[in-house]
């Protein structure tokens, strides 16, 4: 994966990124996307548009397409990748909307997130798997200890997740023991 920032954000202006998943892969996973962040007191916006993955439930008509030909279908290489598929990028007849909020309690340790994921997991429904039965999932992080967050999900509308990630940071020296 590999995601430029082209704008940083100021106190008027959203971040804006563009990125491409799956770049070297087999194009199963692959997507493009250009999104936008912007962050309101407490609260902090995404929204973006993409293709591939990104555009499953297709919003709109790729507009790349009155450019090109080219961009009209997306081809998909199941085999073991391993090479730049520029010919794919941007690619597809359809663009999606993607987006979430994350908001951050000023009293508490504590972030609640909403997520639209419009992927619809087409590869797994190819090996026999329903599709996911909502493109909405929230939850709820919490930093037990500093660097020690505990996540609680509910994804899609049909499963829950349970997460604890650490960090550290490796630059500096760690503390020594006797």
């Amino acid at each position: 994966e590999v995601k430029f920032r082209l704008l940083e954000e100021t106190a008027d202006l959203p971040q804006l990124a563009l990125g491409i998943r799956d770049i070297v892969g087999t194009g199963v996973f692959g997507s493009e996307y250009l999104v936008a962040s912007k962050r309101f007191g407490a609260l902090d916006a995404t929204l973006g548009v993409g293709w591939g993955r990104l555009a499953d439930e297709g919003v709109f008509s790729n507009p790349l397409t009155n450019l090109s030909d080219r961009f009209a279908q997306r081809e998909i290489d199941a085999e073991l990748g391993g090479e730049l598929a520029t010919g794919s990028f941007f690619s597809g007849p359809n663009m999606g909307i993607f987006g979430g909020f994350e908001y951050d309690f000023e009293r508490w340790p504590v972030t609640l997130v909403a997520e639209y994921n419009p992927d619809q997991y087409l590869i797994n429904q190819v090996n026999g798997e329903l599709p996911p039965a909502s493109p909405w999932s929230f939850g709820a992080k919490w930093e037990w200890v500093p660097g020690v967050v505990v996540s609680l999900s509910h994804q899609h509308g049909e499963e829950l997740g349970l997460s604890i990630s650490a960090a550290t940071n490796t630059s500096s020296t760690p503390p020594r023991y006797r």
